[in-house]
């Protein structure tokens, strides 16, 4: 309960579109099993702004999606026992946790792979840390998850059931990200 009230307050606080981006079946089947477990899936990233840049650009013209990387709500923990359960095993979905400590985890499906990976802010250590690899991760929101990411136009998520965009990176109002694609701008998140 407390993580959809989180999510609650921060959709408050983006840019919000309504987009009928097609997904591949197989992501209706995770996105499915996740709403049956009560946690929200998410497309993030390039299959939103290849189907924006389509729709501003080139008339809707653009190819579908050719991958789709995804973000929920759900811990790693959760993600693995919502992939392994009874329901998952129907569809023959098989769990793969690659990046857990990164708080991805990966579900075969039909023979593809489609990683989910939670909500995350990272961290890194300026004296310490290599630059390229975060030193710490803590499993965060969406808003802070959009903050993390490197450009505007891949900080954007999709909201499957609701068939909505969301732009958390606001400049009065308007998603920096969502803009960005109508401008054909790559700027990077943040300062």
């Amino acid at each position: 309960m407390l993580t959809f009230k989180l999510w609650l307050e921060n959709e408050e606080k983006a840019e919000i579109i309504p987009a009928e981006i097609p997904m591949p079946e197989d992501i209706m089947v995770l996105n499915q099993l996740f709403s049956s477990h009560n946690k929200k899936l998410y497309a993030v990233g390039g299959v939103i702004r290849d189907y924006l840049i389509s729709h501003y650009h080139m008339g809707g013209k653009g190819s579908g999606p050719k991958d789709v990387d995804l973000t929920t709500d759900a811990t790693p923990e959760q993600i693995t026992k919502i992939l392994s359960s009874p329901q998952a095993m129907k569809h023959g979905i098989k769990v793969l946790p690659k990046g857990e400590a990164f708080g991805v985890i990966s579900a075969i499906l039909n023979g593809k792979e489609y990683e989910i990976a939670t909500f995350r802010e990272e961290y890194y250590d300026p004296i310490h840390g290599d630059g390229r690899r975060p030193d710490k991760v803590s499993f965060s929101t969406a808003d802070k998850d959009a903050s993390r990411r490197d450009l505007t136009m891949n900080a954007l998520f999709y909201d499957i059931d609701k068939k909505i965009i969301l732009d958390f990176n606001t400049v009065n109002g308007k998603g920096q990200g969502i803009e960005d694609i109508k401008n054909l701008v790559a700027r990077p998140v943040g300062n």
